[in-house]
């Protein structure tokens, strides 16, 4: 292709900027230890359970509780970076967060930038800071 385009004058296409969630670098974000049950889903389907392991205002990783054995969370091996989950347990109210990498049971996530959750978050990661 890039002969073609060479000999009869086109251009070439130029290719997107891969893709990166939100233009923040949120893996700066200092990332705490953490032991906190919460439950996610796709819309409209059951929840899984699962414990935030480490958690940043940026992200969590969250092992699944042996998933494997459970039929109705089949869907986790389907899943793909961007998928949007929802999740619950980790703030007084339900959040939204998106899928990053999912491998050897531990299921890593984004959450959106948004002020009035990262203010929440702040809170549970300071609880966790704490002595």
């Amino acid at each position: 292709m890039m002969l073609l385009s060479s000999i009869f004058g086109v251009p070439q296409k130029q290719s997107a900027p891969a893709l990166r969630f939100f233009a923040r670098d949120d893996r700066d974000a200092i990332r705490h230890d953490a032991n906190i049950r919460v439950a996610f889903h796709p819309r409209g389907i059951p929840p899984v359970a699962g414990t935030v392991i480490n958690i940043s205002v940026g992200g969590a990783a969250i092992r699944i509780h042996d998933w494997t054995n459970m039929a109705s969370a089949m869907w986790l091996s389907d899943l793909d970076q961007g998928d949007e989950l929802g999740l619950t347990g980790l703030l007084d109210i339900p959040m939204s967060c998106w899928v990053v990498t999912f491998d050897d049971d531990v299921l890593r996530v984004h959450f959106a930038p948004d002020g009035a959750v990262r203010d929440l978050l702040r809170v549970v990661i300071g609880g966790l800071a704490a002595p």
